[in-house]
């Protein structure tokens, strides 16, 4: 395997470095191990800290004291009403920067005039 570019790595190389951190190893042990160089093994690594699944994120939050919580349940309990209502707001900064009339939107993201934007992410999980 040797040194390799990251553009070189494929999905099954990429997968044997994921597996190496959820088995628990350090990035010098995992590039000794798989024959990369610290660089790439540690450039994997902190990518995949920041990804989570679903399940991963459910698993953290039941973890605590908190009210437990299912993968039925949606997200909007972690901050996804937040990221709706900052969607909504840039869409109406959007709305008055190419467009200074007074339009406003109503609960389901359809202008008064009629129009909907066709950009509005459906959002459900359901």
């Amino acid at each position: 395997m040797g040194n390799v570019k990251k553009c070189d790595l494929s999905d099954f190389n990429h997968i044997m470095i994921v597996s190496a951190r959820q088995a628990g190893l350090r990035i010098p042990v995992a590039a000794y191990l798989l024959g990369f160089s610290h660089t790439t093994v540690s450039g994997k690594f902190c990518r995949q800290k920041h990804l989570a699944t679903v399940t991963q994120i459910i698993a953290r939050y039941n973890c605590g004291k908190q009210k437990c919580i299912s993968e039925c349940t949606t997200l909007e309990v972690d901050g996804l009403q937040q990221w709706k209502a900052m969607l909504d707001s840039t869409i109406v900064s959007q709305e008055h920067k190419t467009d200074c009339s007074s339009h406003s939107l109503t609960k389901t993201g359809q202008l008064k005039t009629g129009k909907k934007y066709p950009y509005l992410i459906n959002l459900n999980f359901y």
